[in-house]
């Protein structure tokens, strides 16, 4: 029963994340957008080009606030991580460690 339920909560997971694939590809842009602009913004010493990479940071931010799906399939995938990991976790390490109580 417990696998039965696994499997179909990773049937459900592993169909939403194939149907945000669009979506993460552009929170990822979004990410790559944020990342670069707050690195230039820290390397810069121009206060100018601090002000103009500080705006491409935001709207970068922006992009990525302003996608749900995307936040909503990082979310799902994390699950589906955690119930792999729940189901990976056997009762053999308990009964291996019971032989070392005297």
């Amino acid at each position: 029963m417990r696998s039965l339920l696994l499997f179909i909560i990773v049937i459900i997971t592993g169909v939403t994340v194939l149907a945000n694939v669009v979506p993460l590809i552009g929170l990822l842009i979004s990410l790559a957008i944020v990342y670069y602009s707050l690195r230039r913004f820290l390397l810069t010493a121009n206060i100018g080009a601090k002000l103009g990479w500080g705006i491409i940071g935001l709207i970068g931010l922006s992009m990525v606030l302003s996608n749900p799906p995307a936040i909503i399939a990082v979310i799902v995938i994390v699950l589906l991580y955690y119930a792999y990991q729940h189901f990976e976790k056997t009762d053999y390490y308990k009964e291996e460690q019971d032989w070392m109580i005297d």
